[in-house]
């Protein structure tokens, strides 16, 4: 019996494992995508939550039961999920709300026909994806009982069999009972006590039922064994829209990281057949800025390459110092034969390359390669900063400018230091990246990040930028007691991470204002909307910018805004109509500003729509990635 009972066991693993494969590749779950585990349950009647187990991203599961021990159970096991209590059958969700539903074996136990109707109905409106299991009425061996054919017989003969169960090795033990091993005894025990509880509200689907409850879904059967034991409902496959016979070859050279850059490969895959190049630095020591590492999308070829060995160096040391520049100049060296090689091999009909000066190479290795058509995508702090500040960077980015047939940029500020670095204008495409509006937007709720925090009360100010000295956040940090001073309700929400996270909340301390401050650490895009709206106020103390996806995002949430008075903000910023500009590193009058918004609820409100219907006219990343498209169209003729 034990022999048997293993066997279950390795039946149910391989088949779990199977059925979380076809999930990932039929439904292709993005690292930014929220999913929703409807049945979420920890170890409770001995089973592992095997969702929750082997999903990448964890941070993005909530989980949802009817059954209040079962997600107590979850809890202990991974406390960073979020959990609600809720009937399956009348979801507190939105329309649409859930980018991808799953839910495991558990619509064969929510009722009759009638309620299961309910429980599909409400799947297929909270989510934008549903993937949903259950157990194959059809297979011979019923998966609770583990016994063959008892599922087939009519309801009332189970039940007979349920009462004589109970019966005789239950409640009043036979002698035929008492006369079995030990082991048979407390199998025939386990059935007839710990199956009861479902009896009745339990109700197995064959592929015909199913697909009566979810008529919009494709039904596959799962097979581990001889004859099929799992069923999925699933919402139908988005194919990738067809590429031209003779659709253009495109390299994509950058680090895997940050959502921007998947916005960009998603973009491209849509229409042409994509590569994305870059440098395996899986077992170097990094020293330079990371962001959080992206999913490559489905359908874009990877092309790894293991970056060559430098000298352990920080980038600032190495540039200081004679021998770091060589150092550094070898590397690169190295670095652009390489990939030279790579391109030659490829050759596309067009290079991308991110970056124009030396700390992302890309750049400048995609200039070195002598490949035309060749376009640049200019970031920021690589032409603001780095090639003002340093004398080989900006030797870098003139020649990258120069051999570049196309330019990139997303504001006027970077356009200006493009040709101050002998760009010619012809060259240059500007175009405001955007955000995504179905994300960020005023629709979002915030309530539950209040009652996480227990600020249901307080007035929120935010910052989303990550804890890096170009982003000032320490400037903020004091500006927080002349804030509370005037505002004692005022709260301050730090998002985001980075090397001076613990200076930050040393300085809180130092300050007597730990508790007025939460730092949230590192959060991920598709959880920033809630936390945005959750806020009164949006605050940004950065030294350089161009165009910051954080402000626009907070413009769509509707915030009104205190911002430095950079060039990057006032193309999107009019002072004291839809936010206001400070002084760089000028934290008495950031207080101010934030103080008088704090104050003025109507004001917030007046400035809060007009920033929506801003981002909605200038900051639609669906609109404006159109004009990428013109760019690669006009280079590649």
């Amino acid at each position: 019996m034990l022999a048997l009972n293993e066997l279950f066991r390795k039946v149910l693993r391989s088949s779990r494992k199977k059925v979380l494969k076809f999930f990932i590749e039929c439904l292709g779950p993005r690292s930014d995508d929220v999913i929703l585990d409807l049945g979420a349950a920890g170890d409770y009647c001995g089973e592992q939550p095997f969702f929750e187990d082997n999903y990448r991203w964890k941070k993005n599961i909530i989980g949802v039961n009817v059954n209040i021990d079962e997600l107590a159970s979850l809890k202990r096991k991974y406390k960073e999920i979020p959990l609600i209590l809720a009937d399956g059958c009348c979801l507190p969700f939105k329309t649409k709300s859930i980018d991808i539903l799953f839910s495991n074996a558990v619509i064969e136990h929510v009722g009759d026909l009638k309620r299961q109707k309910k429980f599909a109905d409400e799947i297929m409106r909270v989510s934008k994806k549903w993937f949903v299991t259950t157990p194959n009425f059809w297979f011979p061996i019923e998966t609770h009982w583990k016994l063959p054919f008892i599922h087939f017989l009519p309801r009332r003969v189970q039940k007979q069999i349920m009462g004589f169960g109970k019966k005789w090795f239950v409640e009043n033990p036979s002698q035929f009972y008492i006369k079995l091993p030990r082991m048979l005894q407390k199998l025939f025990r386990r059935y007839f006590t710990g199956h009861g509880f479902w009896m009745e509200g339990y109700h197995l689907l064959n592929a015909t039922k199913l697909k009566k409850l979810f008529p919009t879904s494709e039904i596959k059967k799962q097979r581990t064994t001889l004859y099929p034991e799992v069923l999925i409902a699933h919402s139908p496959a988005k194919h990738e829209p067809k590429k031209s016979a003779h659709a253009l070859k495109i390299v994509y050279a950058n680090w895997p990281e940050g959502y921007i850059n998947l916005r960009f490969l998603r973009a491209l895959i849509q229409k042409y057949d994509v590569y994305a190049f870059f440098f395996d630095e899986t077992n170097r020591k990094i020293f330079r800025v990371q962001y959080e590492p992206i999913r490559i999308p489905s359908g874009v070829k990877i092309i790894k390459v293991q970056d060559p060995p430098l000298l352990p160096i920080p980038l600032y040391v190495r540039l200081a110092t004679k021998r770091g520049n060589v150092a550094w100049g070898v590397k690169l060296f190295f670095r652009a034969l390489i990939f030279r090689k790579c391109i030659k091999k490829l050759n596309p009909d067009l290079l991308i390359g991110n970056g124009v000066s030396g700390t992302n190479p890309y750049g400048l290795c995609s200039a070195l390669s002598s490949h035309h058509p060749f376009l640049v995508l200019v970031w920021g702090s690589d032409i603001l900063i780095e090639a003002r500040n340093s004398r080989i960077f900006r030797l870098v980015a003139k020649y990258v400018l120069k051999k570049a047939d196309g330019v990139i940029v997303d504001n006027a500020v970077k356009t200006k230091a493009a040709i101050e670095l002998g760009c010619k204008k012809n060259k240059i495409f500007k175009f405001p990246w955007g955000i995504d509006l179905e994300r960020f937007n005023p629709d979002v709720d915030g309530l539950e990040v209040k009652r996480q925090l227990g600020w249901e009360n307080n007035k929120i100010v935010i910052s989303t930028r990550n804890h890096f000295p170009i982003y000032g956040i320490e400037y903020l940090i004091r500006a927080i007691p002349i804030v509370v001073r005037k505002v004692p309700e005022a709260r301050f929400l730090i998002m985001g991470d980075g090397p001076l996270t613990k200076v930050l909340k040393k300085m809180t301390k130092k300050l007597g204002i730990a508790r007025y401050a939460h730092f949230t650490g590192e959060v991920s895009n598709q959880q920033i909307p809630r936390y945005l709206r959750a806020a009164d106020v949006y605050v940004s103390t950065s030294f350089s910018d161009g165009t910051s996806p954080s402000l626009l995002e907070s413009l769509a949430c509707g915030l009104p805004v205190v911002v430095s008075d950079i060039l990057g903000n006032r193309e999107w910023i009019r002072n004291g109509r839809n936010g206001f500009l400070v002084p760089v590193k000028d934290s008495k009058a950031l207080a101010e500003k934030i103080i008088f918004l704090l104050k003025n609820h109507k004001i917030r409100k007046l400035v809060g729509n007009s920033n929506i219907e801003l981002a909605k006219a200038k900051a639609n990343w669906k609109q404006n990635v159109n004009l990428f498209y013109d760019v690669i169209e006009t280079l590649t003729r």
